[in-house]
């Protein structure tokens, strides 16, 4: 765990997402290049297909944000796919967890707001 930096625009807190990977790497003989890609599960609006987050109501985000590209740029290149929050552990919960055990669940995210995946 992380806190957030002060200026919560995209690039600190690209910076913060990035050391938050290093940070696990460390625990760990990885680094990025050793990974073939990131995944990230994301709140509010994501456009799947470019990696953008359209709308986010825990960063005062104006315009859509390239999150993606950004981190990207700053893991030695490699891709990055972005997902809902919910989505992404709900395929967590499919691939690893208890819902691989189940023909259909669903997963219901609360934090700051409410998420169904």
């Amino acid at each position: 765990e992380l806190p957030l930096p002060a200026d919560m625009s995209p690039e600190p807190v690209v910076g913060k997402l990035i050391e938050c990977c290093q940070r696990a790497f460390e625990s760990t003989s990885f680094g990025f290049l050793d990974i073939s890609a990131i995944g990230i599960g994301c709140p509010g609006k994501i456009d799947l297909v470019n990696g953008i987050v359209e709308g986010i109501a825990n960063f005062p985000w104006d315009e859509p944000v390239p999150l993606a590209a950004l981190i990207s740029e700053r893991a030695e290149g490699k891709p990055v796919y972005l997902c809902n929050d919910a989505d992404a552990v709900v395929a967590a919960e499919n691939w690893v967890g208890i819902g691989g055990k189940s023909n259909n669940f669903s997963v219901v995210t609360v934090g700051s707001g409410i998420g169904l995946g």
